[in-house]
Parts: structure tokens; sequence; C-alpha cells
């Protein structure tokens, strides 16, 4: 019995020297506690509780459970204080000591940064992303936007908000339009826009048509081949950053490629295989393709500058463009109106006008120069007479009854001198004019050397090509590739050859879009101002704040560029508005505006009618004469008339119409 009592006391002192070494320490104050104090406190704190471990163990095993009971010790309750006493102290020695390593650590990093900080030059802020709806670029702007603003801890929920705002355009702008900025609108505006654009299946498909559908290489390029090789690199490492596994897609994907290639190029990696019979690996084909370029880029800057390539026989292109241009010049007044409009020209009297059609070789019917009325194609009428000439020339002879509501003594005045009377009337009118506008954009176009034009561009989806002036490509420094070819436009009549094309890549100057490659052959002119006349600006209506690819649409610049079917199916995008006569399509460009605008105009027109009393107007009885077929009867010589009256003696005709010889009298 008194061994158990010996035990059961060196099992309570342990216990107190653990709890005593724990209140001693939180007693302690913060400056006395160093590193080897608290090294020190560890080490005695670890040494007892083995202590205690080993006494309790043996404590335990050697008495049996009748002779624990007996004595008044509960060792499980002890033994459950003694290790919360450590447990505690241990936790508290261990905070002190990471509390002295964090800042003996920070205080060496910050003398470490301070020195660093003068030798590391400052960097660039990274910016923030900008999507405008687009799905072939959702997955980086995603993971670029959750890596800078969406996961760092240390933004608000409203300046994420902000941040998100600023960085969306187009589509995806409009999206979140209804989402006002506040701190709780954040996550369901990110929820709303990660529900919409995270579509995978929109996505793969995406990039299988981006994969699927890029251009067959024609001719030996170095940058065409650079293309085929990234374009195709970049959809594998799309497809694999959705978690597709494309590992085993080596043959089809070298199958796809192959068939891009130029001749000469499919030819060599042919070559390249040899004799084996084995399927290649996307990556010895990528391979072959660096090899190829980089040689093809060593020839071409070996080669001297006056070498010049024979081009390889081309065939004859024939392009269909259908852009109509209406000039509509006055032949009178210059202005931009037919002359059957100008008020100048109807002010004038009808004898003033029909000097001035004969003067200038006008048609009398259509009022078009260039050809007579006999030759006229227009199966209009005067509308007053019914005869072939313009209403405007339209003489009218005098009437007996315009003069019956004037008085009897000015009536026999009237009858016995033929007298004019010229009545003038002024009218103020407005008159409503139309005006068809195309779709117009502004282009940040890449030149060769690097620089970036701002060019004026029209999209005609009615045209199989693409063109660009001569001026902006001598603007641009392009290099050209010959060709041999024809435009022709509406009617299928050959409009001009086309000797040149080049390569150049556009982009929207308002969004940051990726980059679209434009072939397009070289005019001397494409069109001339567009729109002919400039209109009002509100003709579509601000507060549809939408981002429009031709800000200045209403006023009249020259045309640089005309971007055929060819660019139009890739830069259209889902969404179109309405308003009046005129349609906005959301486009990779902007906004394009195109339509009927109409406009209301003030006009003064003088108008000037006269009556005057003539028996057959000797001016009316010319223009008949112009009006008529030309009389193409040839002057008789004296044989010929001679023969004519021996024709009238000798013959007559009778009551049937029948010739009758008469007999002469010898």
């Amino acid at each position: 019995m008194a061994d158990i009592k010996t035990q059961i006391g060196i099992i309570t002192e342990l216990s107190n020297k653990i709890i005593k070494l724990l209140t001693n320490t939180k007693k302690c104050s913060r400056s006395k506690i160093t590193r080897g104090y608290l090294d020190t406190r560890l080490e005695t704190l670890n040494e007892y509780m083995d202590s205690y471990n080993k006494q309790y163990h043996y404590f335990q095993t050697k008495y049996s459970e009748k002779e624990l009971k007996s004595c008044d010790f509960d060792s499980e309750n002890n033994y459950s204080i003694t290790e919360d006493a450590y447990l505690d102290l241990k936790t508290l020695l261990k905070d002190y000591l990471y509390e002295l390593d964090s800042t003996h650590t920070s205080g060496k990093n910050a003398n470490d940064t301070s020195d660093f900080s003068k030798l590391k030059p400052k960097l660039p802020p990274i910016p923030i992303p900008k999507f405008n709806g687009d799905y072939s670029n959702w997955i980086s702007f995603r993971d670029l936007y959750l890596s800078l603003i969406h996961n760092d801890n240390n933004l608000s929920n409203i300046e994420k908000h902000h941040y998100l705002k600023s960085s969306l355009t187009g589509e995806a702008e409009q999206l979140l339009q209804n989402f006002s900025l506040s701190d709780a609108n954040y996550q369901d505006a990110w929820q709303k826009l990660v529900d919409r654009f995270d579509n995978q299946r929109v996505i793969v498909n995406n990039i299988l048509n981006r994969l699927l559908n890029q251009k067959k290489m024609t001719t030996e390029s170095t940058q065409g081949i650079k293309d085929l090789l990234d374009t195709t690199t970049q959809c594998l490492d799309s497809l694999k950053n959705i978690r597709i596994d494309v590992s085993n897609w080596d043959a089809i994907i070298v199958h796809i490629t192959v068939k891009k290639l130029d001749t000469e190029s499919h030819k060599l990696w042919e070559q390249s295989l040899e004799n084996s019979t084995d399927i290649p690996t996307f990556h010895q084909l990528t391979l072959f393709l660096e090899k190829r370029f980089r040689s093809m880029e060593m020839i071409y800057t070996t080669q001297p500058k006056d070498y010049v390539r024979k081009p390889m026989p081309q065939k004859v292109t024939n392009v269909k463009s259908f852009v109509m241009e209406m000039k509509n010049a006055c032949t009178y007044c210059s202005q931009n109106h037919y002359i059957c409009h100008c008020k100048d020209f109807a002010n004038l009297k009808v004898s003033e006008r029909q000097d001035f059609i004969k003067r200038n070789n006008i048609c009398f019917n259509c009022l078009i120069k260039g050809h007579n009325v006999l030759n006229c194609r227009q199966s209009t009428t005067c509308k007053k007479c019914g005869r072939r000439h313009h209403t405007l020339l339209h003489y009218t002879p005098f009437n007996k009854t315009d003069l019956l509501s004037g008085s009897s003594s000015s009536t026999e005045e009237k009858r016995e001198h033929p007298a004019s009377s010229c009545n003038t009337v002024c009218m103020k009118t407005e008159t409503q004019s139309h005006q068809v506008i195309l779709a117009t954009a502004q282009l940040a176009v890449k030149a060769q050397k690097g620089n970036t034009y701002i060019l004026r561009a029209l999209i005609d989806q009615g045209s199989q090509a693409s063109f660009l002036t001569e001026a902006a490509a001598q603007l641009l420094q392009l290099d050209r590739i010959p060709v041999h070819g024809k435009v022709t436009g509406v009617s299928n009549s050959t409009v001009v050859t086309i000797r040149s094309m080049v390569k150049f890549t556009i982009q929207s100057t308002k969004q940051c879009t990726q980059p679209i490659e434009v072939k397009a052959y070289i005019l001397k002119k494409l069109t001339s101002l567009l729109p002919s006349r400039e209109f009002a600006q509100d003709a579509w209506p601000s507060t549809m704040s939408l981002d429009l690819a031709d800000p200045e649409y209403y006023k009249p610049r020259h045309i640089d560029i005309l971007l055929g079917a060819d660019v139009h199916a890739e830069i259209i995008q889902e969404g179109i508005h309405k308003h009046k006569s005129l349609v906005a399509v959301n486009s990779r460009l902007g906004w394009l505006i195109s339509g009927r605008v109409s406009q209301i105009e003030p006009q003064k027109h003088d108008v000037i009618v006269t009556h005057t009393k003539v028996d057959v107007d000797q001016l009316l009885r010319q223009f008949w004469e112009i009006e008529e077929p030309l009389s193409h009867e040839k002057p008789l010589t004296e044989l010929e008339v001679l023969c004519e009256e021996h024709f009238k003696k000798t013959h007559t005709r009778t009551d049937e119409g029948r010739y009758r010889s008469v007999t002469l009298n010898l």
C-alpha cells in the first residue's frame, strides 16, 4: 500500500511541475522572452512530460484494477489535466518562436528588398483584360481576370464590380447593364457573365471551326506557314485548357494541317518521311514546318535586293463587285441633283430651257446628256401632250378660254393685238429628300514597317473580293503580289483590270479584338465620297449608346478599303437594332449603320407662268422638226428630173391604184 502512495506522489509532483511551468511562463514579461528562454522552457517541458508518461505507464501496468480503486486517486483525471497543461504551454512557446522568426525574417527581407529595389527596374502594370462577348476570347479573359481582380482579397466587392464593368464591351457590357454598381450585386453580375459565356459546347465549336477553316496556302509563303502552325498550336492548347485530351489526335491534326500546305511544302513533307509507314506525329510536323519557314527566311534574306522572283503562272481571276455609285450632278448648276429637279433650270423660260438643251446635246425626252431623242430608250412622254419630250420643255400655245376671266374691253383689246401676260408666283416649300447610306467603318491597319494607320472602309456583302486604293497601298508600303484578273459589276460589264494584290491585317479602333487578315486587290479608286452629302448627326439616336464602327458615318469622306463577303462573314456578330429606315448590325469592328435617311430641307421655288397669243409658234415648230426623224431625200439631177416628167406624161394611175402606160402619138 505504501508503494502505491509513493508512486502516486511521483506522478502528482510531475504533473504539478508542468502546471507550474505553464503558470510562470504566462506571467513572464514579453521583454524577457528571447530565443534562448523559449528553447530552454521547451526542453524542460519535454523532459517533464516524458518522465510523467513513463511513471503513468508504470503505474497503470504494475497495479491491478482492484488496488487502484482502493486508493483515493483518479489517475485518468490527473492525466487529462496534465496533458492539457502540456499542450497549452507548448503551443504558447511555439507561438512566441514563430513571432520571433517572422520579425527577424521581415526585417531581413525589408533590408534585402530596399537594396534590390534600387537595382530592379519598374515594370509597367498589367492591364485589365477587355472582353466583348466573343466566345473565343472568354477563357483567356476569365483566367486573367480571376488572377488579377476576382481572387484578390485586398479588393472589396464594389471595387471588383467597378473593374468588371470597365473591362466589358459590346454584348458582354449589355448583359450586365441592368446591374447597378454596388457591393451586393458583384457576385450576381459575375455569375451572370459566367453562366452566359462559360459554355463549353460553344467554346469547343469555335475552336474547332477556327482549326478546320484555316485557308489553304496557294503559294510558298513564310508568313503563311507561321500562321498555319501558330493557329493549329493555339487551338490545341485551348482544347487542353478546357480539359480535352488531344494526346491521341496526331493522325487527325497532321492530316488537317498538311492539306492546308502549298504544293511544294506538301511535297517536301512527304519526302522527309522517306519510306516510313508509321503514322507521323504532330511534333514531327511541327519540327518540319519550323525548319521549313526558317530555311525560307534565310533564302529571302540572302537574296540580292534586285532579285525578283518570277511569279508562278496563275489563272485569270475574275471578281464580281456589285457596288453601284449614282452620280447625279446637275448639268445646269453642277449641284447634287438631276437637271429635272433643278430649281434654277425650272425658273427659266421654256424657250431658254430648249436652247440650253440644244447647245449641250441633251436628250429632249430624258434630259440626259450623250444621245438624242431618236436613240432614247426611256418610254416616258410629256404629261401634257403625250409627245416624246420632257414636260419641262412643253410649250403651251395660246388658249382663248384663258382670257374669259377678264373684262370685255380687255378681251377685245387682246384680240386686236396679240399680247402676253406674265404671272410670277413665289412659293417656299419643304422638300423631303432621301439618301441611301452604306455600312462604313474606321479600321486600324498595320503597315509594312509596323506603323498603324486609321483608314475608312466600306463593308460590301455584294462583293466577292476585297479592294484597296492605290493611295492606301502606297501609304502602307505593302508587298505586292502580281495577279491578272478583271473586275465586273452590274450587267456583267468589265470595269477594270487588276494587276496586283496585297495582304494586310485590320483591327477595330475601339476594341481589343484579334486582328483579321485581308487579301485585297489594288484599284486606283473605289468610290467617290460616301455619303454623297452630309446629313443630320441625330439620324441614329444617341440614346441607344452603340459603339459605332464609324462615328462620323454622316459626313462625306473618302473610302480607302472595300471589304467583301469573305471578310463580312468573319466580322458579323449577333445583334441588330432598327430605327425607322436605318439598321445597325453588330460586328467585331463596332456597330455598322446602313439604310435610307430622310431629310426635310426648305426650298424656295419661283414659278413663272406665261400665256402668249400666237397662231403657230415658230419655236414649237422647230422643236417638232428636231423631234421628227430626219429626211434623207437626195436632190435630183437634171436627167432624173426629165425622167420623172416623162414618167408622169406616159403613165396614169387608175382608181384601183395601178399604174397604166399612155400610148404616145408620134
